[in-house]
Protein backbone atom coordinates (compact mmCIF):
# COMPACT_ATOMS: atom_id res chain seq x y z
CA UNK A 1 0.00 0.00 0.00
CA UNK A 2 2.95 2.13 0.64
CA UNK A 3 4.11 2.28 -2.59
CA UNK A 4 1.08 3.29 -3.98
CA UNK A 5 0.90 6.12 -1.89
CA UNK A 6 4.01 7.02 -2.93
CA UNK A 7 3.10 6.38 -7.07
CA UNK A 8 0.23 8.82 -6.85
CA UNK A 9 2.66 11.43 -4.35
CA UNK A 10 5.22 11.51 -6.67
CA UNK A 11 3.01 12.56 -8.93
CA UNK A 12 2.74 16.46 -7.34
CA UNK A 13 6.22 16.60 -7.12
CA UNK A 14 7.28 18.00 -10.71
CA UNK A 15 9.59 20.84 -10.35
CA UNK A 16 10.02 21.27 -6.98
CA UNK A 17 13.31 20.51 -5.53
CA UNK A 18 14.47 17.74 -3.06
CA UNK A 19 13.78 19.20 0.09
CA UNK A 20 10.16 20.41 -1.02
CA UNK A 21 9.62 16.63 -1.32
CA UNK A 22 10.80 15.78 2.24
CA UNK A 23 8.45 18.19 2.91
CA UNK A 24 5.40 16.31 1.43
CA UNK A 25 6.77 13.03 2.39
CA UNK A 26 7.67 13.61 6.17
CA UNK A 27 4.01 14.65 7.42
CA UNK A 28 2.40 11.13 5.60
CA UNK A 29 5.14 9.42 7.48
CA UNK A 30 4.96 11.14 11.36
CA UNK A 31 1.36 10.49 10.84
CA UNK A 32 1.67 7.05 10.90
CA UNK A 33 5.04 6.02 12.41
CA UNK A 34 4.53 2.57 12.20
CA UNK A 35 5.25 1.12 8.46
CA UNK A 36 3.60 -2.21 7.95
CA UNK A 37 3.86 -4.01 4.67
CA UNK A 38 1.41 -6.47 3.11
CA UNK A 39 1.18 -8.56 0.14
CA UNK A 40 -2.06 -7.87 -2.24
CA UNK A 41 -3.24 -9.19 -4.86
CA UNK A 42 -2.66 -7.35 -8.15
CA UNK A 43 -5.19 -6.26 -10.29
CA UNK A 44 -7.61 -7.04 -7.61
CA UNK A 45 -9.88 -3.92 -7.58
CA UNK A 46 -7.53 -2.12 -4.96
CA UNK A 47 -7.95 1.44 -5.30
CA UNK A 48 -4.59 2.40 -4.35
CA UNK A 49 -3.07 -0.64 -6.73
CA UNK A 50 -4.78 0.19 -9.77
CA UNK A 51 -4.43 3.82 -9.56
CA UNK A 52 -0.40 3.06 -9.29
CA UNK A 53 -1.17 0.77 -12.44
CA UNK A 54 -2.68 3.45 -13.96
CA UNK A 55 0.04 6.42 -13.17
CA UNK A 56 2.81 3.60 -14.69
CA UNK A 57 1.34 2.73 -17.93
CA UNK A 58 0.39 6.57 -18.65
CA UNK A 59 3.89 7.62 -17.54
CA UNK A 60 5.29 4.97 -20.01
CA UNK A 61 3.09 5.86 -23.17
CA UNK A 62 3.12 9.51 -22.93
CA UNK A 63 6.82 10.24 -21.70
CA UNK A 64 8.26 12.99 -23.77
CA UNK A 65 11.51 12.76 -23.18
CA UNK A 66 14.22 10.49 -24.80
CA UNK A 67 14.58 7.05 -24.33
CA UNK A 68 18.08 6.71 -22.21
CA UNK A 69 19.67 4.59 -25.49
CA UNK A 70 18.32 6.49 -28.21
CA UNK A 71 22.01 7.13 -29.28
CA UNK A 72 21.38 3.73 -31.62
CA UNK A 73 18.84 1.66 -31.83
CA UNK A 74 18.31 -1.42 -29.61
CA UNK A 75 18.73 -3.81 -32.20
CA UNK A 76 21.98 -2.49 -32.79
CA UNK A 77 22.80 -3.07 -29.07
CA UNK A 78 21.28 -7.02 -29.30
CA UNK A 79 23.30 -7.30 -32.71
CA UNK A 80 26.77 -6.04 -30.85
CA UNK A 81 26.35 -7.88 -28.08
CA UNK A 82 25.80 -11.40 -30.03
CA UNK A 83 28.32 -10.74 -31.87
CA UNK A 84 30.54 -10.46 -29.29
CA UNK A 85 29.48 -13.34 -27.69
CA UNK A 86 29.71 -15.15 -30.42
CA UNK A 87 33.41 -14.13 -30.91
CA UNK A 88 34.00 -15.14 -27.53
CA UNK A 89 32.52 -18.75 -28.16
CA UNK A 90 34.62 -18.96 -31.61
CA UNK A 91 37.93 -18.42 -29.65
CA UNK A 92 37.03 -21.22 -27.11
CA UNK A 93 35.65 -23.44 -30.05
CA UNK A 94 38.90 -23.16 -31.77
CA UNK A 95 40.95 -23.69 -29.03
CA UNK A 96 39.04 -26.74 -27.96
CA UNK A 97 40.42 -29.88 -27.93
CA UNK A 98 37.15 -31.75 -28.59
CA UNK A 99 34.76 -31.52 -31.78
CA UNK A 100 37.49 -32.42 -34.71
CA UNK A 101 35.06 -33.68 -36.59
CA UNK A 102 32.09 -30.93 -36.10
CA UNK A 103 34.82 -28.62 -37.16
CA UNK A 104 34.68 -30.04 -40.78
CA UNK A 105 31.79 -29.10 -41.39
CA UNK A 106 31.89 -25.61 -39.53
CA UNK A 107 35.00 -24.04 -38.93
CA UNK A 108 32.98 -21.03 -37.72
CA UNK A 109 30.78 -20.75 -34.69
CA UNK A 110 28.30 -18.32 -36.67
CA UNK A 111 28.19 -20.69 -39.67
CA UNK A 112 27.19 -23.37 -37.55
CA UNK A 113 24.96 -21.24 -35.40
CA UNK A 114 23.14 -19.51 -38.65
CA UNK A 115 22.80 -22.98 -40.24
CA UNK A 116 21.89 -24.99 -37.37
CA UNK A 117 18.78 -23.06 -36.28
CA UNK A 118 17.26 -23.89 -39.68
CA UNK A 119 18.14 -27.49 -39.77
CA UNK A 120 16.11 -30.47 -38.47
CA UNK A 121 17.91 -32.45 -35.81
CA UNK A 122 17.93 -36.24 -36.37
CA UNK A 123 19.90 -39.29 -34.66
CA UNK A 124 21.66 -40.12 -38.23
CA UNK A 125 22.39 -36.33 -38.80
CA UNK A 126 23.86 -36.06 -35.09
CA UNK A 127 25.47 -38.87 -35.78
CA UNK A 128 27.37 -37.20 -38.91
CA UNK A 129 28.09 -33.80 -37.47
CA UNK A 130 30.34 -35.25 -34.25
CA UNK A 131 31.09 -38.88 -35.35
CA UNK A 132 29.70 -40.22 -32.37
CA UNK A 133 27.33 -43.37 -33.97
CA UNK A 134 27.85 -46.94 -35.69
CA UNK A 135 30.89 -46.46 -36.96
CA UNK A 136 33.25 -49.41 -36.23
CA UNK A 137 36.22 -46.74 -35.25
CA UNK A 138 33.55 -45.53 -32.27
CA UNK A 139 32.24 -48.84 -31.51
CA UNK A 140 35.37 -50.39 -31.15
CA UNK A 141 36.99 -47.19 -28.75
CA UNK A 142 34.03 -48.45 -26.09
CA UNK A 143 34.50 -51.88 -26.74
CA UNK A 144 31.61 -52.92 -28.76
CA UNK A 145 33.08 -54.08 -31.79
CA UNK A 146 36.59 -56.01 -32.22
CA UNK A 147 38.13 -54.03 -34.85
CA UNK A 148 38.19 -50.19 -35.93
CA UNK A 149 38.61 -50.75 -39.67
CA UNK A 150 36.29 -50.86 -42.61
CA UNK A 151 34.58 -54.10 -43.81
CA UNK A 152 36.09 -52.09 -47.60
CA UNK A 153 39.71 -52.52 -46.37
CA UNK A 154 41.26 -53.93 -43.43
CA UNK A 155 43.98 -50.60 -43.20
CA UNK A 156 41.48 -48.13 -43.68
CA UNK A 157 39.90 -47.09 -40.09
CA UNK A 158 35.99 -46.88 -40.07
CA UNK A 159 35.11 -43.06 -38.64
CA UNK A 160 32.37 -41.12 -40.53
CA UNK A 161 35.08 -39.00 -42.63
CA UNK A 162 36.36 -42.39 -44.21
CA UNK A 163 32.60 -43.30 -45.40
CA UNK A 164 31.58 -40.32 -46.46
CA UNK A 165 34.81 -38.97 -48.52
CA UNK A 166 36.42 -42.25 -49.66
CA UNK A 167 34.83 -45.65 -48.77
CA UNK A 168 33.92 -47.47 -52.16
CA UNK A 169 30.57 -49.47 -50.59
CA UNK A 170 28.82 -45.80 -50.64
CA UNK A 171 30.87 -45.02 -53.91
CA UNK A 172 27.50 -45.10 -56.15
CA UNK A 173 25.25 -42.67 -53.88
CA UNK A 174 28.68 -40.42 -53.64
CA UNK A 175 28.79 -39.90 -57.17
CA UNK A 176 25.26 -39.83 -57.73
CA UNK A 177 25.44 -36.66 -55.05
CA UNK A 178 28.47 -35.04 -56.33
CA UNK A 179 26.91 -34.84 -59.84
CA UNK A 180 24.13 -33.48 -58.61
CA UNK A 181 24.96 -30.60 -56.77
CA UNK A 182 28.38 -30.20 -58.76
CA UNK A 183 31.05 -30.48 -55.80
CA UNK A 184 33.38 -33.17 -55.07
CA UNK A 185 32.15 -34.58 -51.76
CA UNK A 186 35.60 -34.16 -49.26
CA UNK A 187 36.25 -32.36 -45.86
CA UNK A 188 37.69 -29.76 -47.81
CA UNK A 189 34.29 -28.72 -49.38
CA UNK A 190 32.29 -29.47 -46.60
CA UNK A 191 31.55 -25.97 -45.32
CA UNK A 192 30.79 -24.71 -48.70
CA UNK A 193 28.22 -27.33 -49.06
CA UNK A 194 26.46 -26.63 -45.80
CA UNK A 195 26.45 -23.23 -46.99
CA UNK A 196 24.15 -23.82 -49.56
CA UNK A 197 20.58 -24.53 -48.87
CA UNK A 198 19.92 -26.24 -51.91
CA UNK A 199 22.83 -28.58 -51.54
CA UNK A 200 22.43 -28.96 -47.56
CA UNK A 201 19.62 -30.69 -47.98
CA UNK A 202 20.92 -33.55 -50.79
CA UNK A 203 23.77 -33.40 -48.96
CA UNK A 204 22.63 -34.23 -45.44
CA UNK A 205 20.02 -36.86 -47.00
CA UNK A 206 22.74 -38.58 -48.42
CA UNK A 207 25.06 -38.56 -45.04
CA UNK A 208 22.05 -39.76 -42.89
CA UNK A 209 21.57 -42.73 -45.07
CA UNK A 210 25.21 -43.10 -45.24
CA UNK A 211 24.94 -43.43 -41.56
CA UNK A 212 22.17 -45.87 -41.51
CA UNK A 213 23.65 -48.17 -43.14
CA UNK A 214 26.54 -48.23 -41.61
CA UNK A 215 25.07 -48.49 -38.22
CA UNK A 216 23.03 -51.33 -39.88
CA UNK A 217 26.06 -53.36 -41.16
CA UNK A 218 27.95 -53.05 -37.96
CA UNK A 219 24.88 -54.12 -35.75
CA UNK A 220 25.53 -57.53 -37.15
Amino acid sequence: MWESICSVVIQTWHKEKAEDRRLIIRPKISAQPCVRLFWVRAHAGIAGNERADELAKRAALTKKTAADYDRFPLSYAKRVIRAASLEEWQERYAEGGTGEITKCFFPRVEQAYRVLRKTEMTSHLAQTLTGHGGFSQYLHRFKLKDSPYCACDPAKIQDVLHVLEECPMFLRERVALETEIGVIVGRGEFPTIVEDDHKRAKFFNYCCKVVEKCSKLNRN
